[in-house]
């Protein structure tokens, strides 16, 4: 995707010079209403008038013609290359159409809403956008009138960190976390994990699985981290709240070890991080039966179980850490190198210390 200033500014609306966009899969499309039946076409003759092109050849490619004359954004995507207010007159259909926040994917037969980060059904869908008295249903209008493939309508989803938000027609779920890094002094983070985890060799190991899992969101750490305190209270959930801000908390799960045993499994849709709260082993040897799939790849896809949904695939990217008060927590067959297992004695967190270090973290920028 490459961002442009459209060259009919001049007959937008206040002269404004958002919305307008070259997009690699579909040539270029500028969201004023003006503009709204100019083409890849139109925008090619206009640089082939003005002497932009050097006599590039008609048969050439929309990126061929583009090579060399326009810098590409990194981070943007069709999506953000979108305006967000529609023209007062603009009927539902066509704000669907024009503006691309809302897109639908037919492996799920639901549309996305992409600012808000919803999942709406078709009915939710007519019923916000309701229709005149004789006029078919928002949904049928959609499909007849705004679908645009590879724009606002794809067939499937993916989750992979830092790739492209488009892909043909699959659409990217991951959405990075929103919390800025700023210069400062980690201290009261790094004690508390140097309290519960005082060996120093697992320590420097879970700092380093916690850095390699935020460097690398697109990777998958082949095994997971089992945390058992033999003291109820440590600080273990508190150690872990940096990380789910700097992951993006619609990123992360938390998880009891019950779900593992049921029908569906959702809970690893979309996720980078998944902690399992006191993890037991129900029925020996089944959660870790359950598990072993899950912690390390290949399997370089899992199969995702909704409720009243087909069954589909996302990346194993997941990463696994397990709280646990209990030594027996879970059986684990002699050798398995899935797991990286910590035993901590630390005494119980304090309330004064609990204060402290919330204050830290939310009142002193300490997440950043």
């Amino acid at each position: 995707v490459y961002e442009i200033r459209c060259p009919w500014i001049d007959e937008h609306s206040q002269r404004a010079d958002s919305g307008a966009a070259y997009i690699q899969t579909s040539g270029f499309r500028c969201h004023h209403g003006h503009c709204e039946n100019r083409t890849f076409y139109d925008l090619r003759k206009y640089l082939e008038a003005d002497g932009h092109l050097d006599g590039q050849a008609v048969g050439e490619t929309a990126e061929q013609m583009f090579d060399g004359h326009i810098e590409p954004e990194e981070d943007l995507t069709v999506l953000e290359a979108v305006t967000d207010e529609p023209a007062e007159d603009e009927a539902p259909v066509q704000q669907l159409k024009r503006h691309g926040k809302t897109i639908y994917i037919s492996q799920l037969d639901k549309f996305y809403d992409t600012k808000a980060g919803l999942i709406k059904s078709p009915e939710q869908m007519n019923r916000e956008f309701p229709s005149g008295p004789k006029e078919p249903p928002f949904v049928r209008k959609y499909f007849s009138e705004g679908k645009q493939p590879g724009y606002n309508y794809f067939e499937r989803t993916t989750y992979l960190p830092g790739g492209p938000k488009v892909d043909g027609l699959k659409f990217n779920m991951w959405m990075p976390g929103s919390l800025e890094p700023v210069e400062g002094d980690a201290a009261p983070w790094v004690n508390l994990v140097r309290k519960i985890v005082p060996n120093p060799e697992e320590h420097n190991h879970l700092m380093d699985w916690f850095a390699y899992m935020l460097q690398h969101p697109d990777e998958k750490i082949n095994h997971a981290v089992l945390l058992v305190g033999t003291v109820p209270g440590q600080g273990k959930d508190s150690l872990i709240e940096p990380i789910l801000e700097a992951l993006g908390r619609h990123n992360c799960s938390m998880v009891f070890p019950r779900e593992f045993h049921g029908q569906f499994n959702d809970f690893l849709k979309n996720k980078k991080f998944l902690v399992v709260q006191e993890i037991k082993d129900f029925h020996r040897g089944e959660t870790e039966q359950y598990l072993k799939p899950l912690l390390a790849s290949p399997p370089t896809m899992l199969a995702i179980n909704e409720k009243n949904m087909t069954r589909y695939e996302l990346p194993n990217i997941c990463n696994f850490m397990m709280f646990s008060n209990e030594l027996d927590a879970i059986s684990i067959t002699e050798g398995d190198r899935r797991y990286f297992c910590i035993r901590s004695d630390a005494p119980r967190m304090t309330d004064l210390e609990a204060e402290k270090l919330y204050d830290w973290y939310y009142n002193q920028n300490g997440m950043g």
